[in-house]
C-alpha cells in the first residue's frame, strides 16, 4: 500500500495536532509487514465512513456507493441514531500480506448501507481472538467479537450469506439499527 509506512501521512492528518503520538494510530498486535518487506505499518485504524466529510477533492465520494443519499456526520452533535455510545468511530482494519485480504488503505471504512449483509467493501480486523477493536463517538472502546466463523477469513468485497450477523452488528454501529 502506498504510504503504509510513511509517518508523514500521520503527521499531516487533521487529528495529529490533538495527539502527537504516532504510535496510537497502529494496533500493537498488527505485526504484518508492509508489502512483504521488513517495514512496520504506521496505521491500523480507519474512520467509520459515516464520520466526517468523505467527499474526495477529485469528485469521488465514498458515500455515493456505500451510503447513497445519507449525509455523513460532520459534527459530534449530529451523531444521534445510533447515539454516541453506540456509533462506531475508529475501526481496526484487517492487515495481511495478501492485498485481497488487506483493507488498510485509505483511512475510510465503509459499511454498505444498501445491501444490508452480503458484501464487505472493507474488512474489519480479526487480530484479537476472532474479533476487532472499535472506538465509539463517546470515547469508549471495546472488542467486538465476530459471530460468523468466516469473518476472519474474508477478502475485499467478499459476498457472504444474506443477513451476515457480523455485518449486521457493524451496520448497527453505523446506521439507525431499526432500519436493518
Amino acid at each position: 500500500m502506498p504510504g503504509a509506512a510513511d509517518l508523514d501521512n500521520i503527521r499531516k492528518a487533521m487529528l495529529f495536532p490533538y495527539n502527537r503520538s504516532v504510535e496510537i494510530y497502529r494496533c500493537p498486535a498488527d505485526k504484518v509487514p508492509v508489502n512483504g518487506a521488513n517495514i512496520q505499518r504506521v496505521r491500523s485504524y480507519s474512520l467509520n465512513g459515516m464520520m466526517g466529510d468523505n467527499a474526495d477533492p477529485g469528485g469521488i465520494n465514498g458515500g455515493m456507493w456505500v451510503h447513497p443519499g445519507i449525509r455523513e456526520h460532520l459534527k459530534l452533535t449530529e451523531v444521534i441514531n445510533p447515539g454516541p455510545s453506540g456509533a462506531s468511530f475508529f475501526i481496526d482494519e484487517q492487515s495481511d500480506p495478501d492485498p485481497m485480504k488487506c483493507s488498510v488503505n485509505d483511512g475510510y471504512l465503509g459499511i454498505d448501507f444498501s445491501k444490508k449483509g452480503p458484501v464487505w467493501p472493507d474488512l474489519t480486523g480479526s487480530r484479537h481472538g476472532n474479533g476487532g477493536q472499535i472506538s465509539f463517538a463517546d470515547g469508549h472502546a471495546q472488542r467486538l467479537g465476530w459471530l460468523e466463523p468466516t469473518t476472519r477469513y474474508l477478502v475485499l468485497n467478499a459476498v457472504t450469506k444474506y443477513r451476515d450477523r457480523d455485518i449486521e452488528q457493524m451496520w448497527k454501529t453505523t446506521y439507525p439499527p431499526e432500519q436493518w
